[in-house]
């Protein structure tokens, strides 16, 4: 008879329980306020919360909101795990592992085909089959440095409610475009536009009369009785409305030193400004993949069309058996079909495989870290079906 068990909450006691535990383990400082907790039950219209209990006592649990992530231009379906935590008295118990591992079971049995999430700490997901998969980089400004000024630029005006809606296209449109961008619920526009405690400010960018782009940010104080700017969303769909917007935020450089903002790995940003000294990263956490269903995560990804070659892997999971063994996958005019079988020419992990399938490592570097191993002609099928822009998302859960 097993010393855990994995559920959803029955009943509101056991959900605020467990919110107590979850601001206790990643709280930055007590006491913890009441707010907080009822900011973190908010979440639960939205996700949906599980727990694992340690002989018969509640021991932590996790939140799983219905976020999934772009790829090859198309939205993949799956489970953004936030929230995870586990009452000190129940540290070291494998009740993290029983919980995470029965995660991916149920998860796979409802059919999504993958997982993402934020790690506090790697060991713990890595024994799961979740890896590295792409980058979430922040990013200062002095504002004193952006120099753009053009009278030829998009038309700045405030944004209103009901400009939510385009905001909503506007960022499908663009995050369409990056590898890893999230496929945000509603919790996640919430906290963007409508965070707590703090008021949001936005600004949308008229190209001719059309809405081309938008940003949305928040004043925080700094040591100078000033404030910076900490940009929340900032999406630009032409070269003109991406001007307008960042010549906004420096337009506020007599109050603010700064601009505070999350970038891609390859950021546009950057080549508005006069001399690379002008910002600079302040910190990056990288989130973790989970391939949940090998061919259906597989098949919902997009490729480029020009791209045809058939890969034949050997996959390794020791968690979800399903995926385990030799798949052939096919790739013609930016689909995917898989199948069971073949050679197994190209053998990896499905922690690898995570990796590979967002382009946060090619083969060859794989291959050096030993997570690999292949022929040559397998190897270069895998680099130039999974090719494509770096991985990265704006977004924290």
């Amino acid at each position: 008879m097993t010393s855990h068990a994995y559920r959803a909450p029955n009943g509101r006691d056991e959900i605020e329980r467990f919110s107590h535990v979850l601001m206790q383990a990643l709280a930055p400082s007590p006491p913890i306020e009441p707010n907080a907790v009822d900011g973190f039950l908010e979440r639960l219209e939205d996700g949906e919360m599980r727990l694992v209990f340690h002989q018969g006592a509640l021991a932590g649990g996790l939140v799983r909101l219905p976020m999934g992530q772009w790829y090859g231009g198309r939205a993949i379906a799956g489970a953004a795990i936030s929230g995870v935590a586990i009452a000190p008295e129940h540290r070291s118990t494998g009740s993290a592992s029983f919980m995470m591992r029965s995660l991916m079971t149920e998860l796979h049995a409802e059919g999504a085909p993958i997982s993402l999430l934020y790690p506090a700490t790697q060991p713990l997901y890595r024994k799961a089959g979740y890896e590295l998969g792409g980058s979430h980089v922040h990013r200062e400004i002095a504002t004193a440095s952006i120099t753009v000024r053009d009278a030829t630029a998009a038309k700045i005006r405030a944004a209103t409610p009901e400009d939510e809606p385009l905001f909503r296209r506007l960022y499908a449109e663009q995050a369409a475009e990056n590898t890893g961008n999230l496929t945000r619920c509603e919790w996640m526009w919430r906290r963007i536009l409508r965070p707590m405690g703090v008021k949001t400010l936005a600004y949308v960018a008229m190209v001719d009369e059309n809405p081309e782009g938008y940003v949305a940010f928040v004043h925080k104080p700094e040591p100078k009785l000033r404030y910076d700017l900490h940009v929340a969303d900032l999406v630009a769909r032409s070269p003109r409305a991406l001007r307008a917007l960042v010549g906004a935020l420096g337009a506020h450089r007599s109050m603010a030193p700064s601009v505070f903002y999350y970038a891609a790995p390859n950021d546009p940003i950057a080549h508005l400004l006069d001399e690379q000294d002008s910002f600079a990263t302040r910190d990056r956490i990288d989130w973790m993949l989970r391939i949940v269903d090998v061919p259906k995560a597989i098949e919902a990804r997009g490729y480029s069309p020009h791209v045809r070659a058939t890969l034949q892997l050997e996959v390794e999971d020791d968690v979800v058996p399903e995926n385990q063994g030799r798949w052939t996958i096919e790739v013609e005019g930016g689909n995917a079909r898989v199948r069971r079988g073949g050679d197994g020419a190209l053998r990896l992990h499905v922690r690898a495989l995570a990796t590979l399938f967002t382009g946060y490592l090619g083969p060859a570097e794989l291959v050096r870290c030993g997570r690999v191993t292949g022929t040559p002609a397998s190897l270069a099928a895998a680099g130039a079906i999974f090719a494509g822009p770096p991985p990265w998302m704006p977004d924290m859960f």
